[in-house]
């Protein structure tokens, strides 16, 4: 949570300094860099260095082959032991400590939404009783265009609501008034603008943090710059006359519009009378949109963006930096040893020992520990690369694909690699449509980087449908220097494929083909070569 805190406010003072850096510039431009000030304290910083590491292949790959020479003796098993109660220890800890903190994240969001739903009903009961208590009127299409105008009693000159309904208020008393032009073109502008869209984000940032108060100064802030950039585009449509008929009604002191009765947040903005002096003297100023205005708005987005991927990229490094700092974390280190253990006899072609195999390391996976961050997932695949492999000796293919389904069914973003594992189990079964399916969410995920050993699948997979012109584009993709044995596996393809011409055409270049066994394309990619 400090690196979620230290981002926000780093990326909100940033903007707010290059706001007042901006004064001179048009207020459309500050408000923008306010609007992505609010927005950034949504993202959650302190979770995308776990979620960059899951996305990432390179991280979720291992030979585990180097592993199963290892022998844990009985002292490090011993030491194991004693590192896990260790680990759970900790981690019991931890785990009391971090509940604590979500439960007061509950509480402090649960609020936001009650005083955000509180506003909502707030405002619809203004609406409806505003609808009740008001006319609707003709008179000033010419000003409003297609907005419709409904007089009522405010309190307030006018105000503009609704976001797929749009409809301005206007206060009874203002049609007597010299100001009513001015006053309507300021709530055409807002609707036009779209502000009361905005006004609603505002106003959900101001509800769910209710706590922080740099965030509602930046709301308030925020609100300030979107009245001004109406007061901008109604001056350059209204030029005096609209700053003219801005001060006679800030400025007036009839106690009728000092006070707004209208408190949501929604339905009007109430400023300060110093901010209403500001926005009549802002209009004094020339506005424009000038190079170095937009070259300060760049680089202070640019240093936002930088404090930003600083702290992901030294949370990536800290926690997945190198295999050492993985290995200090004492609870995966042991998990992974336990692995090890479980799977030292896999080599063995004892079918009863491999089952034995199976359930200790399904038992181990639905009881151990989980982790957190990207270790976890580490494990997982490592293990299921295992099973595996046990179950394609035992000929278990369903099971394969049971496994995958119980483990990864829930992910919406699985190891994309672990498809080939699917496909092979799939054309195990007869099954070449659901393997050519597999594949080609394979290929979409890994785009050029799709291996020859993937491409042999998916050239085997059409050749089981007959599909002579897809097994071929495939197999022909498949550079000889790629993957051993080649020719060997395009013999048996155009066997599969019933292509005569091919296979008499190969044998009388390689007589020695025509006494060589079909070769298993599954065990023979690197993807499936473990032991």
């Amino acid at each position: 949570m400090t690196d979620y805190f230290f981002t926000c406010t780093l990326i909100s003072l940033s903007l707010l300094l290059t706001v007042i850096m901006l004064r001179q510039a048009p207020a459309r431009l500050s408000f923008y860099l306010l609007i992505i000030a609010l927005s950034a304290w949504l993202v959650p910083w302190q979770h995308l260095p776990a979620l960059t590491e899951a996305d990432n292949p390179i991280h979720l790959s291992l030979n585990i082959a180097e592993f199963f020479p290892v022998q844990p003796t009985q002292s490090l098993q011993t030491e194991q032991t004693t590192s896990l109660d260790a680990s759970r220890k900790t981690v019991q800890e931890n785990g009391v400590n971090q509940l604590k903190t979500e439960h007061l994240v509950w509480a402090i969001l649960f609020t936001g939404l009650s005083l955000f739903l509180y506003r909502i009903i707030q405002y619809f009961r203004i609406l409806q009783y505003l609808k009740k208590h008001s006319i609707e009127t003709t008179q000033y299409q010419s000003i409003t265009s297609a907005y419709p105008v409904r007089l009522a009693k405010l309190k307030t000159p006018a105000l503009a609501t609704g976001l797929f309904c749009p409809t301005i208020w206007l206060d009874e008393e203002m049609q007597n008034r010299e100001e009513l032009t001015s006053v309507l073109q300021h709530e055409v502008n807002h609707l036009k603008q779209f502000d009361t869209v905005w006004t609603w984000f505002i106003c959900i940032i101001e509800s769910l943090f209710w706590w922080n108060p740099l965030c509602l100064y930046l709301a308030k802030q925020t609100k300030q710059q979107l009245e001004l950039s109406c007061d901008e585009k109604c001056f350059s449509q209204l030029a005096e006359r609209y700053q003219y008929d801005l001060a006679s009604l800030l400025l007036s002191k009839n106690p009728k519009h000092e006070k707004q009765v209208f408190a949501v947040p929604l339905l009007s903005i109430k400023h300060h009378k110093n901010f209403n002096i500001q926005r009549i003297k802002f209009l004094n100023k020339e506005k424009t949109m000038k190079v170095k205005y937009v070259c300060l708005a760049i680089a202070s987005l640019l240093l936002s963006s930088y404090t930003a991927a600083s702290v992901v990229h030294k949370q990536s490094s800290f926690s997945a930096g190198s295999d050492v700092k993985l290995v200090q974390n004492q609870n995966y280190q042991t998990q992974l040893n336990q692995l090890i253990e479980l799977s030292k006899n896999v080599r063995t072609d004892d079918k009863t020992e491999l089952k034995s195999i199976y359930q200790n390391i399904l038992a181990w996976q639905n009881n151990r520990h989980q982790l957190t961050g990207p270790e976890d997932g580490k494990l997982k695949l490592y293990a299921f690369t295992v099973v595996n492999n046990v179950l394609y000796r035992l000929e278990q293919f369903q099971e394969i694909i049971a496994t995958y389904n119980l483990w990864y069914g829930e992910d919406t973003k699985p190891p994309f690699f672990l498809y080939n594992h699917l496909a092979g189990a799939h054309m195990k079964l007869n099954q070449p449509e659901q393997a050519v399916a597999e594949l080609k969410k394979l290929k979409s995920e890994t785009g050029d980087r799709f291996q020859p050993g993937s491409k042999l699948f998916l050239s085997q997979a059409y050749a089981m449908l007959k599909n002579e012109e897809k097994a071929l584009e495939a197999l022909n993709s498949i550079e000889a220097t790629d993957l051993k044995g080649l020719e060997i596996h395009k013999y048996f393809i155009y066997k599969a494929l019933g292509d005569n011409a091919s296979i008499t055409e190969m044998e009388q270049a390689n007589p020695s083909l025509a006494e060589q066994s079909e070769p298993n394309i599954i065990l023979s990619s690197p993807i499936f070569k473990m032991i």
